[in-house]
């Protein structure tokens, strides 16, 4: 099962959709909290666990071997579409699960 977190809010990726993402990511902006979000994506081929710089790292980073094509192909949608960076719009997310999910 593949899930999307901002803040507090979880979801299945399938069922985040442009307004809840949208909604979440700019209301907290506008009452000035940091945005976290966190997306889960495990598939038959696809394990990973991806985490927006607003959010407090555990202490770990990555796994213990290297991504296979479906992961790297996730990794780089989430380069592309900046949510490597504290201040990605809320559009990019949007583009990226629609990515995401056309790839599972």
């Amino acid at each position: 099962m593949s899930t999307i977190s901002i803040n507090n809010e979880t979801r299945p990726l399938e069922q985040a959709d442009a307004n809840w993402i949208t909604r979440q990511i700019n209301g907290r902006r506008e009452d000035g909290v940091s945005v976290c979000v966190r997306v889960s994506i495990q598939s038959p081929n696809i394990n990973v666990a991806l985490a927006t710089s607003g959010c407090q790292s555990g202490g770990g980073s990555g796994g213990g071997r290297a991504p296979n094509n479906g992961e790297r192909d996730v990794l780089d949608l989430w380069e592309r579409h900046k949510l490597n960076q504290s201040d990605f719009p809320a559009g990019q997310l949007v583009a990226f699960v629609g990515q995401v999910l056309r790839l599972l």
